[in-house]
């Protein structure tokens, strides 16, 4: 991400973990969050061509893919932090600014 650049983003919950997901493009090699009607999320490794094929042109119209913007090693947030962002439909701004990425509701 570029500095000073605002970013939507949203945070999902899989398995009691923290993900931050983006819309960007997905691309072979990159992690991707899947969900089926919303529910279900489950993470997939974009290993190769037919992997991501599978998940950005799935003929299921209720499944959707995110780019992992942030793993939870990474996410400093506090459950109470996690809760009041879920509250908001997980929904957030992220900003970064050369050295830290800074949040916002």
């Amino acid at each position: 991400m570029e500095e000073n650049n605002k970013k939507r983003v949203k945070l999902i919950m899989v398995e009691d973990q923290p993900y931050i997901v983006s819309s960007d493009e997905i691309k072979i090699g990159d992690k991707a969050l899947v969900t089926v009607g919303g529910q279900f999320p489950s993470i997939v490794l974009c290993e190769n061509e037919m992997v991501l094929k599978l998940i950005t042109d799935s003929k299921l119209s209720l499944t959707a893919a995110f780019k992992v913007f942030m793993e939870p090693e990474l996410i400093k947030f506090e459950p109470q932090q996690i809760e009041k962002i879920l509250e908001n439909g997980g929904m957030m701004e992220v900003q970064f600014d050369g050295q830290n990425y800074n949040y916002s509701i």
